[in-house]
């Protein structure tokens, strides 16, 4: 295992947000992955903004840069030059961080699930996984992210390409669920991912947002419980129950979202900034209670999440 696993066991790691979406406006329809060739910089420009809010892990520009997806825009040739461009810009904004910062390379799922695809062999996808993951680890990639995994066995294979470039490359696996609680997207239930993860064996596994924060933490409360995941975090936070905080934590956050619908200060900030203040102030009382509840976890935060929320629990504590 490489330098994720090692910092997994000293506190908790935050990864930045979407790559594609962000980039989607400069691109319209087409592919957003080649814009690491096109206009590098406004890919790195994305990475630094993370990097500035404090994400200990960025992931590349690659989430569809495999040969039978990029096939799509009639740029399979191009596989490896992409990939190359998009580890680079991650690379030259995580090195310029002045903390250390892990670049991810994000590999998707294809748009092919092998267990169901009657046009492509597992071969072919073997061979589009390597032509990915080869020049993401050669350009520095520190770990490899499998995301929005539909089909586990496409997981697999991923994987095992990865394995087969570095074999102690660090890699996570995040799945994509279904509206029906404790099942993936495949229709695969969550004790049998669980099974699939103890013959894969990633560094960390997850799920994509899916259906939103309370699908993701109810299933990893499913695959927790099927896993040693929960004795693991028990070790981590001393026993805090984590399950129940991060409950808490987003129904505090779903409580200020909903306030601020309702309050809707932007509309009032130039005729009734005293209007705005008091709302203000309610919004700063509920991320002080939100800092409340994570307090616990500021040992294992990154240091800049960590002076975010205890600076908001100063604030609260004196606003009181």
């Amino acid at each position: 295992m490489g330098r994720l696993n090692d910092l997994m066991h000293e506190r908790i790691l935050t990864l930045d947000g979407a790559t594609g979406t962000m980039l989607a406006d400069r691109t319209g329809r087409g592919c957003c992955d080649l814009l690491a060739v096109d206009d590098a910089a406004a890919v790195e420009a994305l990475h630094r903004s993370y990097i500035d809010a404090g994400a200990d892990i960025i992931t590349t520009d690659t989430f569809c840069s495999d040969p039978l997806t990029l096939a799509s825009w009639g740029l399979a040739e191009r596989c490896g030059e992409i990939v190359r461009a998009a580890v680079r810009a991650a690379r030259r904004a995580a090195d310029a961080a002045g903390r250390e910062v892990l670049v991810a390379g994000s590999v998707g799922p294809t748009v092919r699930n092998i267990t169901l695809s009657t046009d492509t062999s597992e071969e072919q996808l073997r061979e589009a996984y390597r032509a990915v993951v080869e020049p993401m680890i050669g350009e520095g990639a520190d770990m490899i992210l499998v995301e929005s995994v539909c089909d586990v066995r496409n997981a697999e294979i991923a994987v095992e390409e990865c394995r087969r470039v570095r074999p102690d490359i660090d890699i996570v696996v995040a799945a994509v669920l279904s509206k029906l609680p404790g099942y993936l997207v495949s229709g695969r239930s969550i004790a049998l991912f669980a099974e699939d993860l103890k013959r894969i064996r990633p560094t960390a596994a997850g799920f994509n947002c899916s259906w939103g924060a309370r699908s993701v933490v109810d299933n990893l409360a499913r695959l927790a419980e099927a896993t040693d995941l929960c004795d693991r975090m028990a070790d981590l936070i001393e026993g805090f129950h984590f399950r129940d905080a991060l409950r808490l934590a987003m129904d505090i956050a779903r409580t200020g979202n909903r306030y601020l619908q309702e309050t809707e200060p932007w509309k009032t900030v130039k005729t009734d900034p005293a209007r705005v203040d008091a709302i203000l102030y309610t919004a700063l009382q509920i991320c002080g209670a939100l800092a409340v509840v994570m307090e616990p976890f500021m040992p294992f935060m990154s240091e800049r999440l960590a002076a975010m929320l205890s600076m908001t629990r100063l604030d609260w504590d004196a606003a009181g």
